[in-house]
């Protein structure tokens, strides 16, 4: 099947974000899911059913009405992405000031989209809301970064960066806003999708307490890059813990010392230092 050529690498983008979040166990079965909003440069070519059925959305989304996205399938598997896009993605306009959506190209064998796209949205109006679009969704399930979010002791936002952070120094310099901490929610539920569009207000990558995380980014692989280097990072904490080494990693003022060399402002590291 013929794409236009922008449209065509995101899909292959899809693909690969896919194979690699599987390859460092974020992705088991059917877990994950993934968005993306599409230009008018991706639809070029694309034969939509632009006369497909309206169906209600589970809120109202007004600032995305008009808008197409390409989301992965309710149940389908990221990594299988790139060998059958058809079968695993579809695309979706919003639309009656954001209340209702159609799917106007894919949904193969009935795909649908995510039953979690409702959050995917929220993010999506929140950041247009704050003057920072993002372009793309994530969400996975990476094994340590969920792991720790199960244990009472890191189960609140300063806790939870203060046992991610102190590891590698490239942490707070990608990421100096620090990690959002949602408790845990039903998924795919409105107060899910309230607390992940709340937590995007101030941050580019949120866990899901007990659930796995969601990351926003430029593009797919940025988005992936903040996963993949917490979820090493996260490692890092396990094997200390594990292994009884019982190493206290970078004090709060040695991160300082790191941002001042990159010029990083953290107002996350900030209010540690204050406390």
């Amino acid at each position: 099947m013929e794409y236009s050529e922008l449209f065509q690498n995101l899909i292959n983008d899809l693909g690969e974000v896919g194979v690699l979040l599987r390859q460092i166990d974020s992705a088991e079965g059917r877990a994950g899911n993934m968005s993306a909003e599409l230009t008018r440069e991706h639809l070029d070519g694309l034969q939509l059913e632009l006369d497909a059925e309206w169906k209600p959305l589970p809120g109202e989304y007004p600032s995305l009405d008009g808008r197409f996205f390409v989301v992965t399938g309710s149940g389908k598997r990221l990594w299988q992405i790139r060998d059958d896009p058809v079968g695993n993605l579809c695309i979706v306009r919003i639309g009656s000031e954001g209340k209702e959506f159609q799917i106007v190209w894919g949904g193969a064998g009935g795909v649908r989209p995510t039953s979690e796209f409702n959050s995917h949205l929220g993010v999506y109006a929140v950041r247009e809301e704050i003057g920072q679009p993002t372009p793309v969704v994530i969400h996975a399930q990476p094994l340590h970064l969920t792991t720790l979010s199960h244990s009472p002791e890191f189960a609140e936002q300063t806790a939870y960066n203060r046992a991610i952070f102190c590891w590698q120094p490239e942490t707070i310099v990608l990421i100096p806003d620090g990690i959002g901490f949602i408790a845990y929610q039903i998924p795919g539920t409105s107060e899910q999708e309230t607390a992940t569009a709340a937590a995007f207000r101030k941050h580019e990558l949120v866990v899901w307490a007990k659930h796995g995380v969601v990351s926003i980014g430029p593009d797919l692989m940025s988005a992936f890059d903040l996963i993949d280097i917490t979820e090493v990072v996260a490692r890092y904490f396990f094997l200390n813990r594990s292994s009884g080494l019982n190493a206290p990693g970078f004090t709060p003022q040695e991160l300082k010392e790191i941002c001042d060399r990159f010029d990083i402002e953290s107002p996350m590291l900030e209010e540690w230092l204050g406390q």
